[in-house]
């Protein structure tokens, strides 16, 4: 089973580009490390990982890139977690995010090529999340609209039957329960809880649905 994991820095989370794809290392220090742990813990001959987040990277940046580092490995599952930065970087002096009209355009083009390109691929997506924190507390009223792109996104993975990881309100919960500066300190990226949070829903998500 090769599972490609494709998104921006929440994904990257510093992985060793160096690295071959079958080192720990090249998975980073989030949550594709804590969900190929785990599942390499119950079957260490099963699993291929492929981490090709980016840091920074907005779903035109996803789309510009997708043949070579998705479609280009032929994964059996690729799990999508992007659409943060399309919000957050309209949101500065220099705004250079996605209007959430070409937002759904762009979005809608990663998965229906997809689909086109590798038809036995299994996709899974990931909804972006947003907390109060130390970057978005001062920018709040503004950053909300990313609620309606996660409700875009959910649109067309209803559309597509894609099984999606719902991270809002377990992210909220866990805020409440032990504050931003444990679980997602500037609101966006998670901290090291905040990490095991989201790999515990995508495990979820993924043994539900493609788990024989």
């Amino acid at each position: 089973m090769k599972i490609l994991f494709y998104g921006d820095s929440i994904t990257d989370m510093a992985r060793y580009r160096d690295a071959d794809d079958w080192h720990h290392s090249a998975w980073g220090y989030g949550y594709v490390r804590i969900v190929a742990d785990n599942l390499i813990a119950k079957d260490p001959t099963k699993y291929e990982f492929i981490n090709r987040g980016i840091s920074g990277n907005r779903t035109v940046d996803l789309y510009a890139r997708i043949r070579e580092d998705a479609w280009n490995h032929n994964p059996d599952l690729i799990s999508l977690y992007v659409g943060v930065n399309d919000v957050w970087h309209n949101l500065n002096d220099n705004p250079h995010g996605l209007d959430i009209v070409r937002f759904e355009k762009v979005y809608r083009m990663i998965v229906e090529d997809t689909i086109k390109a590798l038809p036995n691929t299994k996709l899974m997506i990931v909804l972006p999340f947003v907390v109060k924190g130390t970057s978005t507390t001062p920018i709040w009223d503004d950053f909300t609209v990313l609620f309606d792109y996660v409700k875009i996104i959910k649109n067309i993975a209803k559309e597509y039957n894609i099984p999606v990881v719902e991270l809002q309100d377990i992210m909220d919960e866990a805020v409440e329960k032990y504050g931003s500066e444990i679980v997602c300190r500037d609101g966006v990226h998670p901290n090291s809880y905040g990490m095991g949070v989201i790999a515990k829903k995508w495990l979820e998500v993924y043994t539900e649905n493609f788990e024989n």
